[in-house]
């Protein structure tokens, strides 16, 4: 494919992505769909409307498309960051941990990254902690 062609895919999932801003739905399709098909192993394709998805409220949509672009780039530390952070909105902290912990092992210097994961495992910790004393009582 010739630089102008991969500038292709890009252009049609920023449409797409900017279409589903505005709610314009048959739009992000035929985008979306288009620039997949030209590019299919591009994680981008996957990603960008994975952020679309998540600021429209479609947790779901959001968290298959990060699925897909990390199959695609298991490297990319963003879409796990992302993933991590629907995942804990869907109430998956487990998930949310492990995707935490992949980003902050990918990019150990971003301190976003290190924080969201030291502060979802000091709040395993804590609930673990309450648990403990709340369920022995329980057996009484």
């Amino acid at each position: 494919m010739s630089e102008e062609n991969n500038q292709v895919p890009s252009a049609l999932v920023a449409v797409g992505t900017k279409a589903l801003t505005v709610r314009s739905a048959p739009l992000v399709k035929r985008g979306l769909a288009l620039a997949k098909s030209l590019q299919p192993g591009d994680a981008a394709t996957h990603y960008t409307p994975g952020i679309a998805l998540g600021n429209k409220g479609d947790m779901d949509g959001e968290i298959a498309e990060y699925r897909e672009a990390l199959r695609l780039n298991p490297k990319n530390e963003n879409a796990h960051f992302n993933l991590g952070l629907a995942l804990e909105q869907k109430g998956d902290r487990r998930g949310a941990l492990e995707e935490y912990r992949a980003a902050h092992m990918l990019d150990p210097k971003n301190a976003i990254y290190k924080q969201n994961y030291e502060d979802t495992v000091a709040a395993g910790e804590s609930m673990t902690s309450s648990a403990d004393l709340v369920f022995p009582a329980l057996m009484l």
